[in-house]
């Protein structure tokens, strides 16, 4: 697995002026119609790939150049872990395989992201205006990390929410792991009653550095993520990225369905 080029090469030192930082582009990235600059900026054929524009402008959340380079290096650290612990894994496993390597990774978040002295400062959510009609669900999408992992593929997402925004209601085609970097968030089950509307089963607030694990796609994993601070709050998301899931992470939006009397179990302290 070879570390993007674009992580360990470029630096934010080579962009001269803030007319260039705003303008920069790089040959072979994804084409994205946004005035400022977005905050993937990892050339398309080094990593896990986003195979459509719309995908793409998922993860697009403009940023002042502090920010950026912020985020920039927060990216390079994190390759760099990975990179180190990539090396040392498999000089001790030499039979090991990328999906072992991947699960290795998935299970050592929390010492990746301290490792990389991971900073949630810089980020921002997307839409920032609550009478936006699309701010609830406007919060911020940031690729850390990701990589093709030589048929094992995986990716690090950031998710960045203002007071009062949340996900909606879905549930994921492939595994994964949320980790919550910042502040704390609410997070609440649901159980499918059709194929469209889901009904509420439990509520859990999750604290700093707690970890939530969907491994087991055969059970039920209808959920969403709140943020009901005053403050911002924030996650990482490690997504196992197998089978044609090349656009996103999700795989069905569902409405709320009624209550009806059905109990819901409260894990709020």
């Amino acid at each position: 697995m070879a570390i993007p080029q674009s992580i360990t090469n470029r630096n934010p030192s080579q962009l001269h002026s803030d007319q260039d930082f705003l303008n920069h582009s790089e040959s072979n990235s994804l084409e994205i119609s946004i005035p400022h600059i977005y905050s993937r900026p990892f050339i398309q054929h080094d990593v896990w790939q986003l195979k459509n524009n719309a995908a793409a402008r998922n993860y697009e959340v403009a940023l002042d150049r502090s920010s950026y380079e912020t985020h920039f290096y927060n990216q390079q650290r994190i390759a760099a872990v990975i990179k180190g612990r990539q090396e040392k894994f498999f000089m001790e496993h030499p039979v090991a395989t990328p999906a072992g390597f991947r699960k290795f990774l998935e299970a050592s978040l929390e010492k990746i992201l301290t490792e990389a002295e991971f900073d949630a400062s810089p980020y921002v959510c997307k839409i920032t205006d609550p009478s936006d009609n699309g701010f609830i669900h406007g919060y911020g999408k940031y690729l850390l990390y990701g990589d093709d992992n030589e048929g094992a593929p995986f990716c690090l997402q950031y998710f960045h929410f203002a007071p009062g925004q949340k996900t909606p209601l879905h549930d994921h085609p492939v595994a994964c792991v949320s980790l919550v970097v910042k502040g704390q968030i609410v997070e609440r089950h649901y159980q499918a009653v059709s194929a469209t509307e889901a009904r509420k089963t439990q509520i859990t607030l999750r604290d700093y550095f707690d970890r939530k694990s969907i491994l087991d796609l055969s059970a039920t994993n209808i959920h969403s993520l709140k943020n009901k601070q005053t403050s911002h709050a924030g996650s990482v998301h490690f997504y196992y990225m197998d089978g044609d899931v090349t656009s996103r992470a999700v795989k069905t939006i569902y409405l709320k369905a009624p209550q009806n009397g059905f109990s819901v179990i409260r894990n709020l302290q």
